[in-house]
């Protein structure tokens, strides 16, 4: 994936709090000391122990402070704050007496996890610093984390922790303290950046657990610095975008663009660029459809942090259309499940579009320079995908032998001209 954004500095020891005395904690030696922190894309959750709310109303990564547990009695719900019915039922944590620990709720929405964090563990040299790495970010898949300087490439850069999977709290590694920069990529790529943040401050003699979670869209990550036996939690959150370039033109035109200054695409039509890592703010965007200059009919666009867009462009040379269209690039929480959408940019149809797979209905009255939700599908390896339009007879495209794998997220584009319109299946995550 390429990189077009320019390196900002975070200055998170500035903006961290500032350290409890203590550790935040009773002072109850027969008891447990447990923290809560949400990780997870519910925006605010409940911890009931034994019967009663220890933690209420938890905001994604908020800090809170740790509260004593009888390790006997310790019986626990996780709930939305809103809601009487609980989202993880009756778990009883391994909890010691007078040990630390962290519970974590993680996961997206419809597919909650826990995981107890102890946080017992020794103290390392006063230049060092004990790092582990949780991966919480269910729809970003397994992913390698980078700690360098500010100036280190990825190319010449060996990962802190390589192919950290989802749901596995890993080791500990031993680093220098010091401020760092933050990178977080794809398992095995040094290209498909999930993560850019710099001046991460890992202060010496100190351990640490950070945590990733999965940004808005699904694909980026955040990050939380979780201090052991203090009620610190420093922030590491994505500052990108990502964006793409679909180019649908009529009689298969060339569609080129450029984002920032950046080449995504140059290529007939129908045809998707790869994702872009891209600053937040509204991005310059220069676009062509064959040899003419059609940058005036894109839109500005504020471009937020976590967030996937697919610039759509279309129509033809003489009538040139261009769209931002956001995407949720989450995945289906049924592991049997693959999510499709349709996207119309057929520009001369004036009439919307509907898409089944096989006999089944998908989404339907998608307007021209319009994307469908998405609907969940089952996996198949020969499944015939057609879309059709109420001012036509026939269908509009069929595509046949398409594979849909679960655990994937897809859209079919739908470009060129009424009587001649072309269009794909484009796996998209």
């Amino acid at each position: 994936m390429q990189q077009i954004n320019r390196r900002r500095w975070l200055s998170l020891a500035l903006s961290s709090p500032v350290v409890l005395a203590g550790c935040g904690g009773g002072t109850d030696t027969t008891k447990a000391h447990v923290r809560f922190i949400n990780a997870s894309s519910y925006d605010a959750l409940t911890l009931e122990v034994d019967g009663d709310d220890l933690f209420k109303a938890i905001a994604y990564g908020a800090e809170t402070k740790y509260k004593d547990v009888d390790p006997s009695d310790c019986d626990s719900t996780i709930s939305r704050s809103s809601s009487a019915t609980a989202l993880i039922s009756t778990f009883t944590p391994d909890l010691s007496d007078d040990k630390y620990y962290t519970l974590l709720a993680w996961g997206p929405v419809g597919k909650l996890g826990w995981q107890l964090i102890d946080e017992n563990t020794s103290d390392p040299k006063d230049d060092k610093t004990k790092v582990r790495v949780f991966n919480g970010a269910t729809d970003a898949g397994e992913l390698d984390v980078y700690i360098t300087a500010a100036d280190d490439t990825l190319a010449d850069s060996v990962a802190m922790q390589a192919s950290a999977a989802v749901g596995t709290l890993n080791d500990f590694n031993t680093i220098d303290s010091g401020t760092w920069r933050v990178r977080v990529t794809a398992a095995g790529s040094k290209t498909d950046v999930r993560l850019d943040v710099s001046g991460v401050v890992f202060g010496g003699g100190t351990v640490y657990t950070l945590t990733l979670a999965a940004a808005s869209s699904g694909v980026l990550v955040n990050g939380m610095l979780l201090r052991e036996e203090k009620s610190v939690l420093t922030r590491v959150d994505v500052t990108d975008a990502r964006v793409r370039i679909a180019g649908a033109a009529a009689a298969n035109a060339t569609v080129s663009a450029t984002v920032d200054g950046t080449e995504l695409l140059s290529s007939g039509s129908p045809v998707v660029s790869d994702y872009a890592l891209v600053d937040v703010g509204t991005p310059t965007v220069t676009a062509a459809i064959g040899t003419t200059d059609v940058s005036s009919t894109v839109p500005a666009q504020a471009l937020s942090a976590g967030v996937d867009y697919t610039l759509v462009v279309y129509g033809s040379a003489a009538a040139p259309v261009a769209v931002w269209v956001v995407d949720d690039n989450t995945l289906s929480t049924s592991s049997s499940k693959a999510k499709i959408r349709l996207i119309n940019a057929v520009s001369d149809l004036g009439s919307t579009l509907s898409l089944k797979l096989g006999s089944s209905q998908l989404v339907s009255g998608v307007a021209v320079g319009a994307a469908s939700s998405y609907a969940e599908v089952s996996a198949t390896t020969s499944g015939t995908l057609t879309v059709t339009s109420p001012a036509l007879s026939g269908s509009v495209l069929t595509l046949t032998d398409q594979i849909i794998e679960a655990g994937k997220v897809y859209t079919v584009l739908v470009g060129g001209a009424s009587g001649a319109a072309a269009g794909d299946l484009v796996e998209d995550h």
